[in-house]
């Protein structure tokens, strides 16, 4: 990972992204997660019911 900060100009670091910016860009991270986990689950639930009234 040393050297990247060298060659990368400042604005490809991050360094100058304003807070906010990080916390909605951490914020859609995180609900893309929680969507997945929960059709996941969903999907779960769904297979447990069919193999339940086989």
């Amino acid at each position: 990972m040393e050297g990247i900060d060298e060659v990368a100009p400042p604005s490809a670091t991050g360094e100058d992204f304003p807070m906010e910016k990080k916390q909605w860009v951490l914020g859609q991270h995180r609900t893309r997660n929680l969507v997945m986990l929960m059709m996941l689950q969903i999907t779960i639930i769904c297979l447990s019911v069919k193999l339940a009234f086989k």
